[in-house]
């Protein structure tokens, strides 16, 4: 059995046989040790064209699991289902791409980093905003930040999701804290403007 090793844009690559991707569990690590061993045995020249792709996600190599997908998916504030939802794909395609069992869309991965972009920068705004108002140049620091309880309190909100709304906000308030606010969370009532 021929292997070759290559860089890939999240670690490393093992290729031998057949067609499949792997998930790395921590049983990779003596694999890997074997494939190694292996490898330092090829003649050179007798490298063939790889016919079973192993990922090694460069998390993996430090001892985590995670998956860059739940990463992303994570610092958006969304939950499996929401996620799902986003992305118009069941549930249980999402717990493959966690797990990194398949590996996630290029396209999907891309929106979830175009998100949290969007967020960071939102959030950013929102809170310079606040620290502008007359109370905060008054020395008021008490700031309460309403938060959604449902998801279609967040959709009429303009969130796609709840989780999304939730991560929002505690962005707003990590930034007001850095700024000496004292941050309290409230949930919406039907009394507040939207």
């Amino acid at each position: 059995m021929n292997y070759q090793f290559s860089p890939a844009f999240d670690g490393y690559q093992l290729y031998s046989q057949p067609l499949k991707y792997l998930n790395p569990p921590l049983r990779y690590g003596n694999l890997l040790l074997k494939a190694l061993h292996r490898a330092i045995h090829v003649a050179p020249g007798c490298l063939r064209a790889p016919s079973l792709v192993m990922q090694f996600p460069s998390a993996c190599a430090a001892g985590n699991t995670m998956s860059l997908f739940r990463s992303l998916r994570e610092r958006t504030g969304l939950s499996r289902s929401e996620a799902a939802f986003v992305f118009s794909v069941r549930n249980d395609t999402i717990y493959h791409y966690d797990k990194g069992r398949n590996p996630a869309p290029e396209g999907i991965l891309q929106a979830m980093r175009g998100y949290i972009a969007r967020l960071d920068e939102q959030a950013e705004l929102m809170a310079k905003a606040y620290m502008e108002t007359d109370e905060w140049k008054a020395g008021q620091r008490d700031v309460t930040l309403l938060v959604a309880e449902t998801t279609p309190q967040a959709n009429l909100l303009g969130w796609p999701a709840l989780g999304m709304q939730r991560s929002f906000i505690n962005r707003v308030a990590d930034r007001l804290t850095l700024q000496g606010a004292n941050c309290s969370f409230r949930s919406y009532s039907s009394g507040d403007a939207l």
